[in-house]
């Protein structure tokens, strides 16, 4: 995750949304957890 990156709370879990290593736009799902928390935490 970097600045700029979208973040939407989804009941699966946390969608993020940005570009990603390769410079394509992606998203990925992760589980709604304490560890996703402090990462979106950090970020902010």
């Amino acid at each position: 995750m970097r600045v700029g990156d979208y973040i939407a709370w989804e009941p699966d879990g946390a969608h993020i949304e940005g570009i990603t290593g390769d410079g394509e736009v992606g998203s990925v799902v992760v589980a709604k957890d304490k560890q996703v928390q402090r990462i979106v935490d950090r970020e902010e």
